[in-house]
């Protein structure tokens, strides 16, 4: 004879396990855009972080020789890149006064269009966002809101 007894029962019915992977499906859906976001902005703050330190660079070579390039072309240098990014110096208009620094996402940020953050020597910052070739957004600023809008 098979009975039952309080404090006999092992287990979790399917039912149980049903809503238990329900609730963690949910909570997923909700939790891994939102740390994908967030991570996002931390890479596109370290990118805005890296070609402050390399505007730096070129400022303090400035000071010094009243120029942003030198014989071994100091702007060719500066570029590097990191898993997330691209960075890039150009002197513009054929002078040695002027330069773009840009930082170009790589397809590791996890977004469709190319983020190309930039920086000239008088410190106008600016973010563009590419749909392939096309420029799909320009802005004034480095750090967007998860909107696109600069906060």
């Amino acid at each position: 004879m098979n009975t039952y007894h309080k404090g006999d029962w092992h287990g979790f019915t399917l039912l149980e396990l049903v809503i238990v992977i329900a609730i963690i499906g949910i909570l997923s859906g909700i939790a891994l855009p939102a740390y994908k976001d967030y991570t996002r902005q931390g890479h596109l703050s370290s990118a805005a972080t890296t070609l402050s330190m390399l505007a730096n660079q070129l400022e303090n070579h400035y000071l010094e020789t009243r120029r942003y390039s030198n014989n071994q072309n100091l702007c060719n240098l500066a570029a590097s890149s990191d898993d997330y990014f691209y960075y890039t110096c150009t002197l513009q208009n054929n002078s040695d006064q002027q330069y773009l620094l840009t930082a170009s996402s790589t397809s590791k940020l996890s977004v469709s269009k190319t983020v190309i953050l930039g920086l000239t020597e008088q410190g106008v910052k600016s973010t563009r966002i590419l749909s392939g070739s096309n420029v799909t957004d320009e802005f004034q600023c480095w750090t967007l809101s998860s909107s696109g809008a600069c906060r």
